[in-house]
Parts: structure tokens; sequence; C-alpha cells
């Protein structure tokens, strides 16, 4: 059990890892927002899709925190609403400098959580 921890670990501190197909495969963010690689982690990082993403206002490149995850393998009924969200897979931030900000609470629309 120890030896599959530790190479866990290892493997975890030299590759991202990311959740299986059907978990993250869309990204969403609250209306009119842009998308934007966050910076704040460190080498060797693993979690879920969404946590290396911010989504951000594109006027003033203001960070308004992560994104929201949805797949195929998920219920229907937990896809982000599209009145209140957009699906930004494919939307990046057209300036780069606005990450190192610290993104403030988020005031998007709170739906049901989900893992």
């Amino acid at each position: 059990m120890l030896l599959l921890v530790l190479l866990l670990c290892y493997y975890c501190s030299e590759h991202h890892a990311a959740l299986p197909p059907g978990d993250e495969d869309e990204l969403w963010c609250p209306k009119g927002c842009c998308l934007l690689r966050d910076p704040h982690h460190r080498p060797g990082y693993c979690g879920p899709r969404t946590q290396f993403y911010l989504c951000c206002d594109p006027s003033t490149n203001e960070p308004k925190g992560h994104p929201r995850g949805w797949g195929f393998a998920k219920d229907q009924a937990l896809k982000p609403d599209p009145s209140l969200w957009d699906r930004v897979d494919d939307r990046p931030c057209a300036r780069k400098d606005a990450a190192s900000r610290k993104p403030k609470a988020s005031t998007a629309p709170q739906g049901r959580d989900y893992i």
C-alpha cells in the first residue's frame, strides 16, 4: 500500500493529473467572461482542469473566480444554465498580465454544487 501511495505521489509530481473524460470536458464562466490560465500553481501541481484557469472580465481583465466544469458523464441537470453562463473552452483573454491578481469572491450565480 505504501508503495502504491509513493508511486502515485511521484507520478503526480511529474505530470499534470486530470479527471477522466466526461467530468470536465467543458469549462463555463459567468456571461461575458473570458478564460485565463491561473499562474498561481507551483510546478508539478495536480488537480482538476477548472483549477488551472480563471474566469476574467475582458474589459478589465479582473479575475472573477475559477470556471465550472461539466462533462457528458455528469447529469444533464447539473450543466450550467446557458442564460447565466457561457462555455469558454475556446475563449482565451486577450491580455495575459491580469493573471497575477488574486481572484475576487465570485459574484457568479450559484447553482447546484457538483463534483
